[in-house]
């Protein structure tokens, strides 16, 4: 997504924000699609976290 777009995995990792949090979209969305995001920042890190050393 471009919201990590020229990030360094040690970057994803490292970055604590939420945007769509910081934007106070979260009481928009339904619980699935709140979920289905989670899911989707859950995979970017963990595919950053295992190239932390590439």
């Amino acid at each position: 997504c471009a919201y990590h777009e020229d990030a360094t995995p040690a970057e994803i990792m490292a970055d604590e924000t939420n945007p769509l949090a910081e934007l106070d979209l979260l009481q928009n969305l339904s619980p699935t699609r709140r979920n289905g995001l989670a899911a989707v920042r859950a995979t970017i890190r963990d595919f950053a976290e295992r190239h932390l050393d590439a």
